[in-house]
């Protein structure tokens, strides 16, 4: 759980900037587990300033945009990459949603170059 300048319980701080931590949020919030700390944490971090909207909803829009490419062969190669040798690794759901951010981003990359 995060608080509302993006450092979770333990004292430790997600990145500066507000993309940093809309990445963590948007993962945090895909994850479909999010406690209602979680969801109380985010609601506070969104209102604490505009910039928090606009880089979320970016982070929401890109994923939606991206999600068409979810099929592609080469997104699917990347994903079997991102994933080989990891099977004796206990892999958490935000773990798998960071990669699954890393695949958007890569289809937004292939997007705009199409």
């Amino acid at each position: 759980m995060s608080d509302i300048n993006g450092s979770d319980i333990n004292g430790r701080a997600h990145a500066e900037n507000d993309g940093g931590r809309a990445e963590y949020w948007f993962a945090v919030m895909q994850s479909g587990a999010p406690t209602d700390q979680e969801r109380a944490a985010f609601t506070q971090w969104r209102a604490a300033d505009p910039a928090n909207v606009r880089a979320y909803d970016a982070l929401a829009q890109a994923w939606q945009r991206t999600g068409a490419h979810a099929d592609d062969p080469e997104i699917q190669k990347l994903r079997r990459r991102a994933l080989a040798g990891r099977s004796n690794i206990v892999v958490g759901k935000r773990h798998i949603l960071s990669v699954i951010v890393l695949i958007v981003l890569f289809g937004l990359l292939l997007s705009s170059l199409l």
